[in-house]
């Protein structure tokens, strides 16, 4: 299942922007079990083109010469 919306978030160089956030979940069986994972992504379009934003957390991991949280 994948969900969109628009939203305005503050990112770290950018400051406030405006973006579109999807949200992919997916259904998971595996050994009998079932679980629901989902994530949500945050886009901008620039010249046309559909670009993907790191999360804040994750771009201050990276800026910090980390891996990022999961």
């Amino acid at each position: 299942m994948t969900s969109t919306y628009p939203d305005r978030l503050r990112f770290p160089l950018l400051g406030l922007t405006s973006v579109t956030a999807v949200t992919v979940t997916a259904r998971i069986e595996y050994l009998g079990m079932k679980r629901t994972i989902s994530d949500t992504n945050y886009w901008v379009k620039i010249g046309g083109k559909w670009r993907g934003l790191w999360k804040p957390e994750q771009y201050r991991a990276y800026a910090r010469k980390r891996c990022p949280p999961t």
